[in-house]
């Protein structure tokens, strides 16, 4: 908790040497302390709740240097001649706007890697290749993701046991980390359920659905 706090003190800075003291980290050992995960491309245009969640995004400040997030966030998927960095101030992270014409996902931004509420889950939607999370609150989510890590659905490899052990655990206490190798499995029903949703989507399950599943 301590280095938690530490780094997302150092994240939000947005001088040299703070840019310098993050890159070391990555390098070492992937910002596993940093308060965001993998890096997220959603299409604003692939469904409802996408859509709910760009409408929140604002410019972020165009006459300040960029912080170290989105410094680092820039410089992985940024096209100098196409790209608009905006923030989401929900999540606190920033999103980096790649322009209608790219061949890429408009909407690159970073998933948490635990979600900072005591809202209890709500809902589970999953739709193009993205899982959101609501809460009981309303709030809108990206599922928590390490990096190397990444969550699916739709088939049996190891991003559906991933998912499905995330849900699991989300069930038991919304701020829990995202999943790690280590982790115990999730309870077969949930995964059999992952597994057979469809790809395309958009599905939503609802916290009942889902603890039925679980203890079935």
């Amino acid at each position: 908790m301590v280095r938690r706090a530490g780094w997302l003190s150092i994240t939000e800075r947005r001088y040299v040497l703070a840019h310098r003291v993050a890159d070391f980290a990555q390098r070492w050992d992937g910002g596993q302390d940093w308060r965001t995960g993998a890096v997220t491309s959603v299409e604003p245009d692939s469904c409802a709740t996408a859509q709910e969640w760009a409408q929140r995004l604002v410019s972020a400040a165009s006459d300040q240097a960029p912080t170290v997030l989105e410094k680092v966030l820039l410089d992985d998927v940024r096209d100098p001649d196409a790209d608009v960095l905006l923030h989401d101030p929900v999540a606190g992270v920033p999103v980096l706007h790649r322009a209608p014409d790219s061949s890429n996902a408009d909407l690159f931004t970073y998933a948490l890697q635990r979600l900072p509420t005591r809202s209890p889950l709500a809902a589970l939607t999953l739709s193009r290749g993205i899982c959101w999370i609501r809460t009981q609150d309303g709030t809108l989510w990206l599922a928590p993701e390490r990096e190397g890590w990444g969550v699916s659905w739709g088939y049996s490899g190891n991003g559906c046991l991933t998912l499905a052990r995330l849900v699991d655990v989300l069930l038991e206490g919304i701020s829990a980390p995202a999943v790690r190798p280590e982790d115990p499995a999730a309870p077969r029903g949930l995964f059999e359920l992952l597994r057979d949703t469809p790809m395309d989507g958009p599905i939503t399950y609802t916290r009942a659905q889902l603890l039925a599943v679980r203890a079935g």
